[in-house]
This record gives structure tokens, C-alpha cells and sequence, in this order.
């Protein structure tokens, strides 16, 4: 999220700068946890603690709620939370970084929003996929129509 500052602190794995061969440990230290501190303890029963029943929108709270079947939300809050993408952010990175130096660039954009989709040529295009890096929708090609009605929907 924008309003959080946390940075990631490498642990191990990893000597001036480079990859030693073995796993890398990273740490992304949860700032905000003095406001949580008393609600998501570990020890204790919880008494005097409302369960949280609302999801948050546009987050994946109300399916964790679901498939786990938990009664506060609050249980599955940093699961479906910014930092827990961040962490799959950190280790993709790594992994980029790695496969750089190995001559391999991973790249990607989007193909379809809705009913529009980028035009021919674009799907696999290495250097379209770099332009949609500039893109607040990640999408390589300014010139995307709608699809047809009869055509592939991709």
C-alpha cells in the first residue's frame, strides 16, 4: 500500500551484493503491528474482542472467511493484506534478478480488459510487454479495441 514505508531486510543468502547458491531469506517487518497487537494475539482466548464480520472490498477476506470457515475476518486479514502480496513481490523480484544474469527477462502485460483486447502482434511482443510497465492498467497496446462478438474471447 501506498501509506506503508516497510522495506525488506535480506537475512541470508545473499554476500555483497550477490546470490551465494542457497536460500535467501528476507524479512518484512509489519510497522503497523503495535496497532494490532492486542486484537490478533497470539496467547489468550480473545475474550472482549469483537469479531470483525465486515470484508473488505476488492480483497480476498470474504473467500479465506469461506473456505476456512473462521468467524473474524481479522483471522485472515494479512493473508489477503498488501504485505502478503509483497512478499511474493519480493521473492518474484529475486528470482528476476537471478534469471537476469542468466540472459532470461521475464516480462508481461495485459491482454484484455472487459471487452477490449490488445491488437495482433502484441500478445508476446517483448518489447510491448516493456511499454505496459508506463501503463496504469499494464496494458501494452494504447490502440486496444473491443473484441467482435463472435471472436475469441482469449
Amino acid at each position: 500500500m501506498q501509506i506503508e514505508k516497510d522495506e525488506v531486510e535480506i537475512l541470508s543468502g545473499v554476500r555483497f551484493g550477490k546470490a551465494m547458491g542457497g536460500p535467501v531469506a528476507m524479512l518484512l517487518r509489519n510497522r503497523d503491528w503495535v496497532n494490532w497487537r492486542e486484537k490478533m494475539a497470539r496467547d489468550g482466548d480473545g475474550e472482549g474482542i469483537p469479531p470483525l464480520d465486515t470484508a473488505r472490498p476488492g480483497h480476498a477476506d470474504l473467500p479465506g472467511v469461506l473456505k476456512y470457515g473462521h468467524g473474524d475476518v481479522r483471522n485472515v486479514l494479512e493473508r489477503a493484506s498488501a504485505r502478503g502480496t509483497a512478499a511474493r513481490v519480493m521473492a518474484g523480484s529475486l528470482a528476476k534478478a537471478i534469471l537476469r544474469e542468466l540472459g532470461v527477462d521475464i516480462v508481461g502485460h495485459v491482454l484484455s480488459i472487459g471487452k477490449y483486447r490488445v491488437t495482433a502482434g502484441i500478445e508476446g511482443n517483448r518489447i510491448a510487454a516493456a511499454r505496459a510497465e508506463g501503463s496504469p492498467l499494464r496494458m501494452a497496446d494504447p490502440g486496444s479495441r473491443p473484441r467482435s462478438s463472435g471472436g475469441s474471447t482469449g
